[in-house]
């Protein structure tokens, strides 16, 4: 098993596609750094910035993953596939160490653009979990492009509708973001004696926005809009954080510590569940992982290898 992981791992480096990839990769990972040096100011807001990480981040994410369809339908048209079968490795066996060769492989193009760049500037308190979670994106979505590529008998096909599918949970990903973001009242005003709560009709309410936000987790491409978010407007996070405790802490009476209370609860259930995410996206990611890795496994056996 060892042995045939190295293999597949070795057939990486003598692919065009690897040498394609890399060569985009180092690419951005200087215009990272670049962008990290010369135009991150700490002191302020720069969303040109954060937003040419995103998309430095997304087109690597894509390139990987096309030179990961390539490379695995070059193997099923060219009939590689069957040559360890033939040495005596098991399907499972064959699956299991190309679908770890491809997490290697993902993992180290990701490690190209994104290592050098953090590095080159602090511009994330949360560098560790930064890294980790848009790793895990670039090794979910090639290992499932593999798991697609090596289960289907039309490759091409489904390599397509995959596209589509991470593109959709990408973008999706912002409207679910968006929904989950309603706050519980539209308005809450402060009267003499009283204060009025003005009802959101649009807010969803638990148990159902308990289980959107599970499967908004689950998605593999949110962690990408997530921390594009994150790094926007968290920036100023903790100064408003202190800002509402204050408030809190200074109200003149019952009535003005309420609706201190109130507007302070409403900002956190609008930015804690982002945080939240961002402290568990790696151990979801991983989860989602295994689950395709030993979905992929099952199948894989019951495939008839032509």
């Amino acid at each position: 098993m060892r042995n045939l992981i190295r293999i597949h791992c070795k057939r990486f480096l003598f692919r065009w596609e690897t040498f394609a990839v890399t060569l985009l990769n180092i690419l951005l990972m200087v215009i990272g750094i670049l962008a990290a040096r010369l135009m991150f100011d700490p002191e302020t807001a720069n969303f040109d910035f954060y937003a040419l990480i995103h998309f430095i981040t997304l087109v690597s994410v894509l390139a990987v993953l096309t030179a990961v369809i390539f490379i695995e339908i070059n193997t099923l048209s060219t009939g590689a596939i069957r040559n360890p079968l033939i040495a005596g490795y098991s399907k499972g066996q064959v699956f299991l160490s190309k679908y770890i060769s491809v997490i290697v492989f993902s993992a180290v193009q990701g490690a190209i653009v994104l290592l050098p760049t953090v590095l080159a500037n602090c511009w994330t308190d949360r560098p560790v979990s930064f890294m980790l979670s848009i790793l895990l994106v670039y090794m979910t979505v090639s290992a499932l492009a593999m798991t697609v590529c090596l289960l289907s008998d039309r490759p091409t096909v489904y390599v397509v509708i995959l596209f589509g599918v991470l593109l959709g949970l990408l973008f999706g990903g912002t409207a679910v973001s968006e929904i989950l973001n309603r706050p519980q009242y539209q308005g809450i005003e402060l009267q003499e004696d009283h204060i009025d709560k003005l009802p959101n009709p649009w807010y969803l309410p638990s148990p159902k926005r308990d289980i959107l936000e599970q499967v908004h987790r689950l998605n593999p491409m949110q962690p990408l809009k997530e921390y594009e978010q994150y790094l926007e407007v968290f920036g100023s996070y903790a100064y408003t954080a202190q800002y509402f405790e204050n408030t809190l802490n200074q109200a003149e009476d019952d009535l003005h510590r309420e609706y201190a209370g109130l507007l302070k609860q409403q900002w956190e259930e609008r930015y804690d569940p982002h945080i939240r995410r961002l402290e568990l996206f790696p151990y979801y990611q991983c989860g989602l992982l295994l689950m395709i890795g030993a979905g992929g496994i099952l199948l894989f056996r019951k495939r008839n290898l032509k």
